[in-house]
């Protein structure tokens, strides 16, 4: 209650040193060193000519301050803005007033959250680690704009370093526009509507209009979006308001009741300076105006006779009456009370009389005023303007994107993409539709060759709309009727460069429509991974190259269908690091059912482990030793990883189950590293091919043909790490002399597809020649997100990297259950990515069907019979008895033990990709030997017989 009261004390007086004081409470940072009243009357004093006084303006303006306009004056609002601008600075503080102005607008536009920063815990937190804390400390206090910017740059580079992926709370990113995505893109002014209820308010604090507009802005997607640009505009501000301890207080003052009801309405309400006044005065002057008011009808109460005028008992009683529970009618009506019995010579007497009496009362409503305004309260808030609403709303309105651009992308729904360069070059390329396999071009093409017309008109127009094109989209072709080109293809390319144009419009919503598809993936702990291969054949051993899937964890929850004879890795995506190389969320890997991983090696497909950080904010900072540190650290917890024993019944009994054949199983069979945005300094690529080896000797050192692949995007081929001549070192590097780890690039491509493959073929032919440049083709797979629409494309795709790359991915896994794009990318791969196969057989796929999912099981069974052969071998030659139930027994031995053996030998030589490497190029010489076998057999059994006879 004292702190109350002393507050109430301070700002009631509204001086300079009383806010001075209340300052220090509030902002002990901004009092240290500063005199905000001082300073002011120095600013003043100066009396500095027009011209800086209208750049210190200008300069208010610009740090969202009302100085009442631009006019060179020094005037009240002017001194106003300028006292606010004082009290609320915090960080940068300077004696001299004007400075202190120009400094804090400087770092305004460089940064403009940049208060935010100095006072989070992050900034502090960092700076007391720097070797310049105290300079930095300094800076902050009292540093000027050139100093302040420095320290923010610096910090600005550190800031939120760590990956998306630390704790259990965190997430990974990607974009994908979804059927509500659409409509909010084409909803954006009921956005603007809901944010506009939530400006022109006074707040605490700008943490306090956070919290109100994340519950009101519930629902809208990225809508941190629209705080951010609503921000811009806030401000903290002095504020007035009329508590009801000021109004208990204007009670003792005496202030007359009816006066306090009148202004009970403005109660609790912020109002910025000058604002209160204003409002205090408007509800009293209607108060005046009401009391003026009364004297007609008191007048019309009085008693009027030939003899004079006068306001009687009953007169008065009358007036009570009617205005009974009004306190300006009680007022007044004391005040009549002297007056009555009192003879007047006529009306007009007595209504002067009247006047005099609400003149009395209108002085006292007019007495009232100073003192309410005085017990007003002062406090800082945060506020955004009206104006400044408005126009924020206007910009919401303005960022809805127009309809023809919504059709175009159309094809993208339910379409994922890894970031958001990749996401947006795809929008792009649909609205400009770009590329031959173009849905809409091909049908505009085809149109105007069957007309074989130079023109647009009606009849091209009509066989559009029977193509059902969009509308929107036959409006712009519409744009082209009434001229004539030369013949169909100048028509065709003017078509192309009307929606080439088209595209540079789009640009000005790439901030909507790119934070409208962002989607943030949350990981679910009983979500699991269910694939299933739904007996399909094992993978094909005649595949033009790798094809290989990336998997990010959102994707678990229900069984999925996966095409294991066209797949031959999948990478899952989950795991990123720490600036320390931790592993963030290794239990993600860890924890897994690794039922997943047995059914795709049951199909002969491999899991790769992929390794993901986008933030490398915090790397110039880190030191030589540090950064060793880190990728040490993390190639023993990837190798570590990729380790981790499988646990489940079968996988500890297979060592024994195949006589030892085979070590225990692991979980990864490879690690995809994938560093998006990584630093491309010399430093940076020599410490990641440092990592590179450290890997791949951990990986090496456990005697398994691991796989070590790399993922970036197309436009960084030739940059940094994956310089030509440094990638195909790599690949040396991990694959050594006898191929102990395998290697694959994973080139990232963006669309149009059909343009950027071949920039890519193109470019790796400019940088390298001959054998380097067939190899480094080869160890490339082009990694494509297909759009389930776009089929002719992903056709045209597949052929050209199967003749120019060594393997294709797809992002994310094509997985059939359910839909229609995985299936279509199957049968795709199916027709144009195998390569023939002579000798093969139309029996061979059904039988391998069977046996090849099931190898485990024919294994053993081989095993078995192996076992039971080498016994009998020695059987038949030491035991006369043995010797004799053979020789009984013949032909049941032949066809229980030794057929059955052969044919479980080959169907585990034509089918077990594990016997593949026998099996390859030598099936004559094995039907040969099977040959001589059974004729020998025979041979032995038709001898036996004729010794047999008399």
């Amino acid at each position: 209650m004292l702190g109350a009261y002393i507050n109430r004390v301070l700002f009631r007086s509204r001086g300079f040193v009383a806010a001075a004081l209340l300052l220090c409470v509030v902002f002990p940072a901004a009092a240290e060193g500063i005199d905000c009243p001082k300073m002011l009357a120095e600013t003043a004093a100066k009396k500095f000519g027009k011209p800086v006084i209208a750049g210190a303006q200008r300069q208010l303006v610009g740090l969202g301050f009302n100085p009442g306009g631009v006019d060179g004056w020094l005037g009240s609002k002017t001194k106003a803005s300028l006292r606010q601008f004082c009290l609320g600075a915090q960080f940068a503080l300077n004696n001299d007033l004007l400075a202190m102005l120009r400094n804090h607008e400087a770092i305004y536009k460089a940064h403009p959250d940049w208060k935010k920063t100095l006072a989070s815990k992050g900034f502090l937190k960092w700076a007391e680690k720097q070797p310049d804390a105290k300079e930095i400390a300094q800076a902050r206090q009292s540093g000027d704009a050139a100093a302040v910017i420095d320290v923010l740059d610096r910090y600005g580079k550190r800031k939120d370093s760590v990956p998306r992926v630390r704790g259990d709370e965190d997430y990974l990113v990607s974009y994908m526009l979804t059927k509500d995505d659409f409509e909010q893109l084409k909803s954006r002014e009921k956005v603007a509507v809901r944010i506009g209820k939530l400006l022109g308010k006074a707040y605490a604090d700008k943490d306090d209009f956070e919290a109100e507009a994340a519950t009101a802005l519930k629902g809208v997607p990225d809508y941190e979006e629209y705080v951010r640009l609503a921000e811009k505009y806030g401000r903290m501000q002095a504020s007035y308001r009329l508590t009801a301890e000021a109004f208990d207080e204007l009670k003792v003052a005496n202030v007359p009741g009816y006066v306090l009801q009148a202004v009970e309405g403005l109660k609790d309400m912020n109002y910025p300076a000058g604002e209160l006044d204003a409002a205090v005065q408007a509800e009293l002057a209607k108060l005046s105006e009401r009391a003026m008011e009364l004297k007609p009808e008191l007048v019309k109460l009085a008693e009027i006779t030939p003899s004079g005028a006068s306001m009687t008992a009953g007169s008065l009683a009358k007036f009570a009456e009617a205005r009974q529970g009004d306190p300006l009618a009680a007022a007044v009506l004391e005040k009549l009370m002297p007056l009555q019995d009192v003879k007047y010579q006529n009306d007009k007497a007595l209504a002067w009389a009247m006047k005099k009496v609400l003149t009395e009362i209108g002085e006292e409503i007019d007495n009232s005023t100073p003192l309410i305004i005085d017990h007003a309260e002062e406090v800082l808030v945060y506020v955004i303007d009206n104006a400044s609403a408005q126009e924020i709303s206007q910009k919401i309105k303005e960022s809805t994107v127009p309809e023809i651009f919504l059709e175009l992308m159309g094809s993208l729904e339910g379409v994922d993409y890894p970031d958001g360069e990749l996401f947006w070059l795809a929008a792009k390329a649909k609205v400009e539709i770009a590329g031959f396999n173009n849905p809409i071009r091909k049908a505009i093409v085809n149109a105007i060759g069957k007309l074989a017309t130079g023109k647009v008109d009606d009849a091209l127009l009509e066989e559009l709309k029977a193509a059902k094109l969009p509308p929107s989209v036959l409006d712009r072709l519409g744009t082209l009727k009434g001229r004539q080109f030369a013949n169909a293809k100048a028509l065709e390319d003017e078509v192309d460069r009307s929606f080439r144009q088209l595209g540079e419009q789009y640009e000005q919503y790439r901030p909507s429509v790119v934070a409208q598809a962002r989607k943030r993936h949350p990981f679910d702990k009983t979500r699991n991974i269910q694939w299933s291969g739904e007996s399909c054949n094992c993978v094909h051993n005649n595949l033009a190259g790798e094809v290989y899937g990336i998997y990010p964890y959102w994707m678990a929850g229900e069984k999925q269908a996966i095409d294991f004879s066209v797949q031959t890795r999948i990478g899952y995506l989950g795991l990123g690091f720490d600036d320390k190389g931790n592993i963030a969320n290794a239990s993600r890997w860890t924890s897994l059912d690794a039922g997943f991983i047995r059914e795709a090696r049951t199909y002969g497909s491999r899991v790769d482990l992929v390794i993901f950080r986008d933030d490398w904010r915090e790397w110039d900072q880190a030191s030589s030793e540090e950064k060793t540190a880190l990728f040490e650290n993390l190639a023993a917890n990837i190798a570590a990883l990729i380790e981790t024993p499988l646990t489940d019944t079968f996988s500890r009994m297979k060592p024994y189950l195949t006589l030892g054949r085979n070590p225990p199983p692991v979980m990864g069979d490879g690690v995809t590293l994938y560093f998006s945005g990584y630093p491309q300094d010399d430093e940076a690529v020599e410490a990641f091919n440092a990592f590179v080896r450290t890997l791949r000797d951990k990986l090496k050192s456990h005697g398994r043909q691991y796989s070590l692949n790399i993922m970036f995007r197309s436009a960084d081929m030739g940059k940094g790490i994956y310089d030509y001549r440094r990638l195909l070192a790599l690949a040396d590097s991990i694959e050594g002399k006898n191929k102990e780890l395998d290697s694959l690039f994973l080139v990232l491509l963006q669309e149009p597809t059909t343009r950027d493959k071949k920039q890519l073929r193109q470019n790796i032919e400019n940088g390298l020649h001959g054998k380097e440049r067939m190899k480094l083709l080869r160890n490339v797979a082009v990694v494509l997100t297909y759009d389930g629409h776009s089929e002719n494309q992903l056709v045209d795709d597949v052929i050209y990297t199967k003749d120019n790359f060594g393997g294709i991915g797809f992002w994310p896994q094509p997985v059939v259950s359910g839909v229609a794009a995985a299936a279509s990318i199957g049968e795709v791969l199916h027709d144009n990515y195998l390569n023939s196969v002579n000798g093969e057989t139309v029996l061979k796929p059904a039988v391998c069907q069977i046996v090849c999912p099931n190898r485990w099981a024919f294994r053993i069974v081989w095993d078995l019979f192996l076992l039971v052969l080498l016994a009998s071998i020695p059987l038949y030659l030491l035991a006369c008895d043995w010797r004799n139930f053979f020789d009984k027994n013949f032909m049941y031995f032949i066809a229980g033990g030794i057929v059955p053996f052969l044919l479980l030998t080959f169907a585990l030589l034509f089918c077990d990709p594990a016997w593949e490497r026998i099996s390859k190029g030598n099936g004559i010489l094995i039907f040969v030997i099977a040959a001589i076998l059974v004729y020998s057999i025979w041979n032995y059994r038709d001898k036996k017989r004729k010794a047999d006879l008399p």
